[in-house]
């Protein structure tokens, strides 16, 4: 679990405070995605749990303990940081550079050994293909890969990311976005995650985290985010797409309606004269059903459960509703 109580940091020469007043907690085993405006305070709330900055008042706790009372180095070994520069050591291999806290911690070379190939094949990389290269002979999107697999060597229960897909592609980076949620929800490590982008700030937090002007103005589960803007500047910072962006999280089973026993599903209705699609899966997004319905000029769609057997329907009015009401 990491804890901002009260915290607060100030710059010398600077008038105001870069983080104020900051209290709210991340629980063990979620993710909580820092967004706001540039210089709001994401990177450094971020760089306060490590101690890379120390706050000028306030508390910050992790599994419970003051991080100014923990040695800095002993800290940093049981913290997974993650940057956007990847920071990997270029004179190392790709298997040196994953040891790197697992050497200092003083593991055995067969232990090292074992926990590299094992993470590398967790990212997506094969080990014996990867394992004696450099960091010149990687892709950006390979580097970053190495880059949280050093991260979970030691198996620390904290990771910091400031940002660590940013200097990416669209494809990759929507990618290694992907393989991370697979990891996490494997892993369940207590993330703090920094991002510019609202779309991969929904896509990968448990909990948003909103700020402006070192203030936190609203913490909550994706869906209250959207649907509940805690003010004006929420909702013009979530801007006008913020009802779409809350189809991406609900799934089609949340709003669909019950097929009784053995009931008949309205077809859809198409003015297409080429037979539409007939259904989506109960488990896909409210957006998936959506676009389906505007590519087949249909109100109704069939929902069917994992094993394809009819399940339900879900109406146009129904997805009105969810994007009407909070």
């Amino acid at each position: 679990m990491i804890a901002f109580e009260h915290v607060e940091k100030r710059y010398p020469g600077q008038t105001q405070p870069a983080v104020q007043d900051v209290s709210f907690t991340v629980p063990e085993g979620r993710t909580c995605v820092l967004v706001g405006p540039s210089g709001c305070g994401k990177t450094t709330l971020l760089k306060m749990v490590n101690r890379l900055i120390e706050p000028t008042a306030g508390v910050v706790r992790v599994a419970g303990r003051n991080v100014v009372e923990a040695d800095p180095v002993q800290l940093r070994r049981h913290v997974g940081y993650v940057i956007q520069q990847i920071g990997l050591f270029p004179h190392m291999t790709i298997a040196e550079n994953v040891a790197t806290v697992p050497r200092l911690l003083g593991w055995s070379s067969a232990r090292i050994a074992r926990r590299v190939d094992e993470l590398l094949a967790l990212v997506g990389m094969d080990p014996a293909v990867y394992r004696d290269r450099y960091p010149r002979q990687l892709s950006g999107g390979q580097a970053q890969r190495v880059g949280v697999a050093r991260a979970l060597a030691a198996d620390p229960p904290i990771m910091l990311l400031d940002e660590p897909f940013g200097a990416l592609d669209p494809i990759t980076r929507e990618h290694l976005q992907a393989e991370f949620l697979k990891i996490q929800q494997r892993l369940r490590k207590t993330v703090l995650f920094v991002t510019h982008d609202l779309a991969e700030a929904f896509r990968m937090g448990d909990l948003i985290c909103i700020l402006n002007e070192g203030r936190v103005l609203q913490v909550g589960t994706p869906d209250e985010v959207l649907a509940r803007p805690a003010g004006a500047f929420v909702a013009a910072f979530l801007g006008a797409t913020r009802a779409l962006r809350r189809l991406d999280l609900l799934r089609v089973d949340a709003v669909m309606r019950q097929a009784g026993a053995g009931a008949d599903l309205p077809a859809p209705q198409a003015a297409a004269p080429r037979p539409p699609r007939a259904a989506v899966a109960r488990t896909a997004p409210l957006s998936e059903a959506l676009a389906l319905m505007l590519a087949e000029d249909v109100t109704t769609l069939a929902v069917t459960d994992d094993g394809g057997a009819a399940a339900g329907i879900v109406t146009l009015d129904d997805i009105r509703r969810v994007m009407r009401t909070g």
